[in-house]
């Protein structure tokens, strides 16, 4: 976070002491991710998902999508102990719905609710709902 304060206040990159070990640390992170995605990610159809509890679902759907060669990637993990998962969804420019659209209207059918943008976006769905989203919306693409 201090990073990101000192960039928020315009500091220049090569100006911040720790940026560089910052960035060593953080690739580290990301090659763990991707080692794991590459490991536990499923397909079905033209969509990659996984289920995570550590990471941001929209970083591990972005990677989902390189490590399996589809058009969509799908991360959902437990939201609190409601009950509930949040769903994250990247695509590329092979998606030919608006995910935005298409999640509000799926989530809404099983109970939740979402949107976004033509291939970035998310919805909160009760956890014993989530593959019928992921089931129903590879079936809209």
């Amino acid at each position: 976070r201090a990073l990101v304060s000192e960039l928020a206040l315009m500091k220049s990159p090569h100006a911040i002491s720790d940026l560089p070990r910052a960035a060593l640390e953080q690739a580290e992170v990301l090659h763990g991710l991707s080692k794991l995605v590459m490991k536990e990610g499923k397909v079905m159809g033209k969509i990659a998902y996984m289920e995570t509890e550590q990471h941001s679902t929209g970083s591990v759907a972005k990677l989902l999508l390189g490590a399996n060669d589809v058009p969509l990637g799908a991360a959902f993990r437990a939201k609190g102990r409601g009950g509930w998962c949040e769903v994250s969804l990247r695509g590329t420019s092979a998606v030919k719905v608006h995910l935005g659209k298409a999640i509000g209207e799926i989530a809404e059918r099983f109970g939740g609710n979402g949107g976004g943008h033509r291939v970035a976006a998310g919805c909160s769905v009760p956890k014993g709902r989530v593959m019928d989203v992921i089931e129903e919306l590879n079936r809209r693409l």
